[in-house]
C-alpha cells in the first residue's frame, strides 16, 4: 500500500515537472529579462490516504466442477439432409442515367506577392487578470523542482 502510495506521488511530481520544465522552457526563450514577483512552495511529499480506488476487472474463469448425473449420454448426430432447389433469380433494378462530367476550366496565372506586414509587439509573459507571473516551487521525495508560471493571487 504505501509502495503504490510512493509511485503514485512520483508519478504526479514527474508529471507535474514535466509539463513544468516545458512550461519554463518558453517563458524562458521568450522573457529572458522578466523576474518573478512570488515565489509559492508545494509540498507534495505528505498526506492523508485518499479513498479506496473502483473494483477491477472480473478474474479468470475457474475449473469446470463435475458433470452431473441427471441427464443420458448425447446421441449420435443425424444424418444430412439433402440440399434444396435453387431459387429462380430476382428481376434486375432500373439503370440510372449517368451525368456529363464537364470540362476542366483553364489554369489561371499566379498573382504577384503581396506585401510583408509590419512588426509584431515585443515577446513576453503576460498573465490573466487574477494572477501574478512567479516562481512555484514543488517539493517531493524524489527532489525539488522551480517553474516559471503564472500564479492565481
Amino acid at each position: 500500500m504505501a509502495s503504490s502510495r510512493v509511485l503514485a506521488i512520483a508519478g504526479a511530481g514527474a508529471f507535474v515537472a514535466a509539463g513544468g520544465f516545458a512550461t519554463a522552457a518558453v517563458v524562458t526563450a521568450q522573457s529572458q529579462d522578466q523576474v518573478p514577483t512570488k515565489t509559492v512552495t508545494v509540498d507534495v511529499g505528505s498526506g492523508q490516504t485518499g479513498p479506496a480506488g473502483p473494483a477491477g476487472p472480473a478474474g479468470p474463469r475457474g475449473p469446470r466442477g463435475p458433470k452431473g448425473t441427471g441427464a443420458g449420454p448425447r446421441g449420435p448426430r443425424g444424418p444430412r439432409g439433402p440440399i434444396g432447389a435453387k431459387g429462380p433469380p430476382g428481376q434486375a433494378g432500373p439503370k440510372g442515367a449517368t451525368g456529363d462530367a464537364g470540362p476542366a476550366g483553364p489554369k489561371g496565372d499566379t498573382g504577384a506577392a503581396g506585401p510583408q506586414g509590419p512588426a509584431g509587439p515585443p515577446g513576453g509573459t503576460s498573465c490573466p487578470t487574477g494572477s501574478t507571473f512567479g516562481k512555484l516551487v514543488i517539493n517531493s521525495p524524489g527532489g525539488q523542482v522551480s517553474i516559471y508560471t503564472c500564479i492565481l493571487d
